[in-house]
């Protein structure tokens, strides 16, 4: 094996040695970070109006729903996939209540060897929920974000 000029094996080793342990001591952080959902924000739930946004302006302002909820489920039959009013109505129902969510995560480990290891999260949720009337017109509408 070829000595490294000025320096002798056992000092190599040395160093290889030292530099090894203080990769393994010094500390390691690992952050993640995670989106489920659609984009949702009170921008968007501002230009909602109660008693004159239709239905399909709020599609166009927030784009398609995460979850869609019936009021009147006993009037309500399902053929095929379809949803129709009363058994012999052949026009669709649309659902009363549309609800938007959007979930942020973000973690962090970090890790000091033989001393602790230290971890944060936060998350970031919002929600946003438009109830219309029988002709389609938002009646109310909600919007929440929370921090944790």
């Amino acid at each position: 094996m070829k000595r490294h000029q000025g320096m002798s094996r056992s000092r190599v080793m040395q160093r290889l040695l030292l530099g090894a342990g203080l990769a393994l001591a010094l500390p390691a952080c690992l952050t993640f970070s995670d989106r489920a959902g659609v984009p949702v924000t009170a921008a968007m739930a501002e230009r909602i109006h109660v008693g004159s946004t239709t239905r399909d302006e709020v599609l166009v302002i927030v784009g398609a729903p995460t979850g869609t909820y019936d009021t009147n489920l006993l009037a309500t039959v399902t053929r095929s996939g379809q949803k129709f009013e009363a058994p012999s109505a052949l026009q669709p129902i649309h659902p009363d209540i549309y609800t938007w969510q959007q979930i942020d995560v973000r973690a962090q480990v970090a890790f000091f060897p033989v001393l602790f290891a230290w971890s944060t999260a936060r998350i970031t949720s919002r929600t946003l929920m438009v109830i219309f009337d029988e002709h389609g017109i938002v009646s109310d509408k909600a919007y929440r974000e929370d921090q944790r």
